[in-house]
């Protein structure tokens, strides 16, 4: 019975965290269907075409953004071997606004016959166990702090507090270059906030395995710093 109050608790403070907050979502598709495409997702602000923050679809190519303040934005769809897609002037005109932008379809990229082809680095990567964010050389790299990076970051949010959060939960392990900080929440958004945003990538572990520590088990993010 405890834990029926205790999860029914927990249920009507995320709601009521989130209420204030509006939210975007949509799904991506290529020739009606949707191919298991995962693109990456760039929200941005449609006024300086500022990040305003990462997401990954799942494997339907859904995607969602929340906690999205009131504003225009503007919406940058990136999957290899497709065309980018950007949506303009995506307007939240309400606090808890929840705007479904329905089914996005991609373009192919045609090939031609003559072709010059330059590799690049996606910002987003995902591995096996984890998402690689790719701030070096990315527009990220102009924000004022790795914890606005951070802010930025698929599945990371910063609460009232600035601390981090992963996927809902608190208590996430941050570790620099793969040794943990040694900190306590509030002093780890202290020190993130005066960490300059030179960082290569950003490591995100949503479920750690077996052999990371215990202390790990609400999420990893290890901030990797350029050589």
């Amino acid at each position: 019975m405890v834990k029926i109050y205790s999860f029914i608790f927990s249920m009507m403070l995320y709601m009521q965290m989130n209420a204030q907050y509006a939210s975007i979502t949509g799904q991506c598709i290529l020739n009606k269907d949707y191919q298991d495409l995962k693109p990456n997702i760039i929200l941005k602000n449609a006024i300086d075409s500022s990040i305003v923050k990462l997401s990954v679809a799942d494997e339907q190519g859904f995607f969602l953004f929340d906690q999205i303040s009131k504003g225009i934005y503007s919406l940058e769809i990136q999957t290899l071997g497709h065309e980018t897609k950007i949506i303009e002037s995506i307007q939240i005109a309400k606090s808890d606004e929840k705007l479904d932008l329905g089914k996005i379809e991609l373009a192919s990229i045609r090939i031609l016959n003559t072709a010059t082809i330059r590799a690049f680095k996606p910002m987003i990567e995902r591995k096996n166990d984890r998402l690689l964010v790719n701030v070096e050389n990315s527009s990220l790299s102009g924000s004022s702090s790795a914890l606005e990076v951070l802010g930025k970051s698929p599945n990371v949010f910063l609460n009232q507090n600035e601390e981090v959060i992963l996927k809902g939960k608190a208590g996430v392990r941050i570790m620099i270059d793969g040794k943990p900080l040694p900190l306590s929440a509030s002093e780890l958004s202290i020190y993130l906030k005066s960490l300059p945003s030179a960082i290569e990538r950003i490591e995100i572990i949503s479920n750690p395995s077996a052999k990371y520590d215990a202390s790990g088990s609400a999420g990893i993010i290890d901030i990797i710093e350029e050589k």
